[in-house]
């Protein structure tokens, strides 16, 4: 066998012994799912591995084809391993974005609670200002604290007139009282006297 023989079986136990397999073993590990490029990688290595009777050429050949499908699967792995780690970063991204969204909807909650409770104490505050307002209409229809003063002062001084003068025709009253009361008894008297007087003319009629 030739230089180039040598060359090529040398070349083809070095790549079956280490880098076919370990490549292999890396895509299986990667997950890339290149299952049927690996089984048709491995066919072609044992038909390569099977050489009998083939020229140097065509093991050459056979060699480089060999290189090219694991140049592919290679990249195969790669392309997996990159869209792979994109998509680990897109659900880190997607993870983040859920976590910022719950502590957004938290944020709003308490937000909204606050405003809840915001909004009971301003319809509380307009219900007492109606009622102050309502009161104030009240008081302002009211007469002012002079005015009512003033008012009283002068019943006061009516309910004193009227007191003097209630006295005064009370000190009338007793005056006729007592002056009835004179009449009557002089009266009284007169009627007796004059009895008196009738009966002694009666009596000296009879003599």
């Amino acid at each position: 066998m030739s230089d180039s023989d040598s060359d090529s079986e040398a070349g083809a136990s070095h790549i079956s012994d280490e880098e076919i397999f370990r490549r292999k073993i890396l895509m299986d590990g990667e997950g890339t799912g290149a299952s049927q490029g690996i089984d048709n990688l491995l066919c072609s290595f044992i038909q390569w591995c099977d050489s009998e009777g083939q020229t140097d050429e065509e093991i050459s050949e056979g060699y480089q084809n060999l290189l090219a499908q694991l140049d592919n699967l290679e990249f195969s792995c790669q392309k997996s391993d990159a869209a792979r780690r994109a998509n680990m970063r897109q659900l880190q991204e997607y993870d983040q974005m859920c976590a910022d969204l719950e502590s957004k909807i938290v944020d709003m909650e308490k937000t909204v609670a606050e405003k809840r409770l915001e909004l009971e104490k301003a319809k509380k505050e307009r219900l007492n200002k109606m009622k102050y307002d309502a009161l104030g209409k009240i008081v302002s229809s009211l007469p002012s604290r002079q005015e009512s003063m003033e008012k009283l002062a002068k019943i006061e001084e009516e309910i004193k007139i009227l007191m003097a003068e209630n006295e005064a025709l009370q000190e009338k009253s007793d005056v006729r009282e007592k002056q009835v009361r004179l009449l009557v008894t002089s009266a009284r008297e007169l009627k007796h006297k004059l009895r008196e007087e009738l009966e002694d003319w009666e009596g000296s009629d009879s003599d």
